[in-house]
């Protein structure tokens, strides 16, 4: 559930310059977001910050690819516009909050500071639905999935997640999350 979960957050390319950073754990940059602030743009529904291009998210047993606008807004998944032909929602701050084309929804939510606190999607056999746990430094240290049907929740089930590797804007590019599973970032910035 929880790599299901992570699916609905991928993005592709934009134009513009790019800098590819090294998975290490060098400091941050001037460049990086400080921990309290608000994530621009949809940056914050895929645990990011700073001037991001695209990143590819390897989830432990498949690879999405997500690309956003120089404004943080999210523009692509895989190299398709995940909205293209679905109805879509947006809140006042212009974040996708909801797309679906009747048979398949999917459903964002978030804090104050702009991060993902809740995602759900559902079809017409299947949902489920995703609570995200921060720590005081705005990192997801919990997930917790939930099968979700008619409004209804059952079988929960809950990962911890721990940093194992940051790039120099502070993203995590390396990340333990749970039942033995590994997943990797590689972000790309605009300068």
């Amino acid at each position: 559930m929880m790599a299901a979960a992570l699916l609905v957050v991928g993005l592709t390319a934009c134009g513009g310059k790019q800098k590819t950073v090294a998975n290490d754990d060098a400091e941050q940059t001037d460049e990086a977001a400080e921990v309290g602030d608000v994530v621009r743009g949809e940056l914050g529904a895929f645990e990011l910050r700073g001037p991001v291009k695209e990143c590819v998210w390897n989830y432990g047993s498949y690879e999405q690819t997500y690309t956003f606008d120089e404004k943080g807004m999210w523009t692509t998944r895989d190299g398709r516009v995940p909205w293209d032909g679905w109805a879509s929602k947006r809140d006042e701050q212009g974040r996708i909050i909801h797309m679906g084309d009747g048979d398949i929804e999917e459903v964002f939510e978030y804090n104050d500071k702009g991060l993902r606190t809740v995602y759900a999607y559902h079809d017409l056999e299947y949902g489920y639905k995703t609570y995200y746990t921060y720590d005081e430094n705005d990192e997801v240290i919990e997930v917790k999935d939930v099968n979700w049907y008619n409004n209804e929740e059952s079988n929960p089930r809950v990962n911890k997640f721990k940093v194992l590797e940051r790039d120099s804007h502070g993203n995590w590019t390396k990340r333990d999350i749970g039942q033995g599973v590994i997943s990797t970032r590689q972000i790309t910035y605009y300068e």
